[in-house]
């Protein structure tokens, strides 16, 4: 259940991450008509193969110091 609510917030980091860096670059009314689900799922992938990457890693690290 953890791993879930670590796996929302993440997806709402990227969203957030996604929808600022394209309202920087173009209108609102143009950000509604081009989300593109392909590439903020692929973002989404890919953050969360990182994070389980670094928190496998630090598990590993906390087993070898007790």
């Amino acid at each position: 259940m953890d791993l879930v609510k670590k796996f929302v917030f993440i997806m709402f980091l990227v969203f957030l991450w996604d929808s600022i860096s394209f309202l920087i670059e173009n209108d609102f009314k143009n950000y509604l008509e081009q989300i593109n689900v392909f590439n903020f799922m692929f973002k989404v992938l890919m953050v969360f193969l990182i994070f389980l990457g670094i928190n496998k890693l630090l598990s590993e690290a906390e087993k070898h110091e007790n």
